[in-house]
């Protein structure tokens, strides 16, 4: 199965991998963001993508005094140039063993941050126009 390259990305975030809340309440508006090998030649300066969360599963100590993030999209990016390797990650990685090891980001800028109004993947899911997106919906669960 080929997907289509739209140019619009929607970029999967895993809360109990990547706090995204604690990123985004600091309200930063460029970093990187990690894409996968089998797209990466894909992903072009310009592109504009989403982030979505889908069940947040961190547990009671990942969360602290915080609330576990419904699912829904997170924010609206835009791409600035293409992955390049690197060992680097974000302070908001709570898994170390991530640390040292190559990635591939790819420089983004926030256009807009959602944190406290999240565009709820419930809601979304009743939209005619995102329905059509089988993977910002159902995230990767379609694959089996």
């Amino acid at each position: 199965m080929t997907t289509e390259v739209t140019g619009y990305w929607t970029f999967f975030c895993n809360p109990a991998k990547w706090q995204i809340d604690q990123f985004l309440a600091t309200n930063t508006e460029y970093d990187t963001y990690r894409v996968n090998d089998w797209y990466k030649d894909s992903v072009k300066p310009g592109q504009l993508g989403v982030i979505r969360v889908g069940v947040d599963k961190r547990t009671k100590e990942q969360l602290g005094t915080r609330q576990k993030l419904s699912s829904g999209i997170y924010a609206v990016v835009e791409i600035l140039d293409s992955p390049k390797i690197s060992t680097e990650l974000s302070n908001y990685y709570l898994h170390e063993e991530d640390q040292g090891q190559e990635k591939l980001p790819v420089n983004i800028r926030y256009l807009k941050n959602l944190l406290n109004r999240a565009l709820q993947l419930g809601t979304l899911k009743h939209n005619r126009i995102t329905n059509q997106d089988k993977y910002l919906i159902e995230g990767f669960s379609v694959l089996r």
